[in-house]
């Protein structure tokens, strides 16, 4: 992990952005201006890292690199836009989403 791990991002699931994606193109949905997909949450990868753990059933190790140059601080979207343009796709919880994922993964792997 690059930096002290309290920079903190607004994770969107791929299945929402999927969704939004489908639903520009069925509905001919535009805007002059970007479109962040995502929904206004907050998380540190700190604690990203904590949730997977639990969602794991394992202590990860963690290697802190040097912070990168110009690396954002914290990343947050209001979801207001996402809201406006796409009001029947709902937010997916952060933990709900990284079940999600490591179900995909292990599926795809043949692991438990």
């Amino acid at each position: 992990m690059h930096g002290d791990g309290k920079q903190s991002r607004d994770f969107t699931y791929v299945e929402n952005v999927c969704a939004a994606i489908y639903d520009a193109v069925d509905r001919k949905v535009h805007s002059q201006d970007p479109v962040n997909l995502a929904f206004g949450s907050n998380t540190s990868l700190m604690d990203l890292i904590r949730l997977m753990e639990v969602v794991l059933g394992v202590e990860l190790k963690v290697d802190h690199q040097a912070a990168r140059s110009g690396d954002v601080r914290a990343s947050q979207s209001d979801g207001l836009r996402m809201k406006e343009l796409f009001p029947e796709i709902e937010p997916m919880t952060l933990r709900t989403g990284l079940d999600r994922t490591i179900e995909w993964f292990r599926a795809e792997a043949g692991v438990s």
